[in-house]
C-alpha cells in the first residue's frame, strides 16, 4: 500500500491512527492535497487534536481543519436555525429525504425507530419534535451529556491512539467502543489514559449541511413514526 493509501486506511477508515508511523503519510497527503478537511470526519479531528504533536497540529492548520466550539455562539445559532425551520423562502420539508439525512450524519451512532447504531443515545423516546431541545443538544452536545458518553482516549505503547467511550474495565483490560468498532484493549498494551468531559458527538454537525437538508432533517426527526426513505 502506498503513502496515500495508507493515510486514506489510517484517517478516514477508522477510528485508530498511528501518532507517529502515519505522520510523514499526512504531511505528504497535505502537501499534494490528497485530502481536504471535509473529508476528515469531526471526530478524526479531534482525535488527532489530542495528539498535542506539533507536526500533527500543524498538518490540520495547513488543511484548515479543527472542530470549532459554537457553545458560545448558541443562542443566535439556535435563532438562525429556528428562522431557517419556518422559513417559507425553501420548499416544504420532507421527512424521507431528512431519513436520508439521519442515515448518513447521524444513524452510525444514534438508533431511531428501526435503524441506527448504539453509540449514542436512542432518539425514539426523546423530545424531537422540540427543536429547542434539538438544536440546544447538536449545538453545544458537551452541556449535559452523561458520564457514558463522554469520550476518553487511550494511548498504546506501539503507537496508537483510539478515542471513544469507555464501556468496560477489566482488572486485566479496557474495552472502548469507537465511531466504528469496539475494541478491547490489554492494559499492559496502556502507555496513558485519559478521561474527558466532552461529549462524544461533536460539533458544528449542521454546519456540514445545506439548508434544506436541515429542514428535511428536522422533519425527519419529529415524525411519529418510520418514514420510507426516498426513491433514488
Amino acid at each position: 500500500m502506498d503513502d496515500r493509501g495508507r493515510v486514506r486506511w489510517g484517517i478516514l477508515g477508522t477510528a485508530r491512527i498511528a501518532r507517529t508511523a502515519l505522520l510523514p503519510a499526512l504531511r505528504e497527503a497535505v502537501r499534494a492535497k490528497w485530502v481536504s478537511k471535509l473529508a476528515l470526519p469531526p471526530a478524526v479531528v479531534r482525535q488527532i487534536q489530542s495528539c498535542n504533536e506539533a507536526k500533527l497540529t500543524a498538518a490540520l492548520d495547513a488543511l484548515h481543519a479543527d472542530v470549532a466550539s459554537t457553545a458560545k455562539n448558541k443562542a443566535p445559532l439556535i435563532a438562525k436555525y429556528k428562522a431557517l425551520l419556518a422559513s417559507n423562502e425553501h420548499p416544504p420539508a420532507d421527512a424521507g429525504r431528512g431519513r436520508g439525512v439521519f442515515a448518513r450524519l447521524c444513524a452510525q451512532c444514534h438508533r431511531m425507530f428501526d435503524a441506527g447504531g448504539d453509540v449514542g443515545p436512542d432518539l425514539t423516546g426523546s423530545d424531537r419534535a422540540n427543536a429547542d431541545y434539538i438544536l440546544e443538544n447538536v449545538l453545544d452536545p458537551s452541556a449535559t451529556v452523561g458520564r457514558d458518553f463522554t469520550v476518553s482516549t487511550i494511548a498504546t505503547k506501539d503507537g496508537r491512539l483510539i478515542s471513544g467511550i469507555l464501556r468496560e474495565q477489566t482488572p486485566s483490560s479496557v474495552t472502548m467502543q469507537t465511531t466504528t468498532e469496539r475494541i478491547l484493549i490489554p492494559r499492559e498494551e496502556i502507555e496513558e489514559y485519559k478521561p474527558s468531559n466532552i461529549s462524544m458527538m461533536p460539533e458544528g454537525q449542521l454546519e456540514r449541511l445545506s439548508p434544506q437538508e436541515i429542514r428535511d432533517l428536522f422533519s425527519y426527526l419529529g415524525a411519529k413514526r418510520q418514514v420510507p426513505l426516498p426513491t433514488p
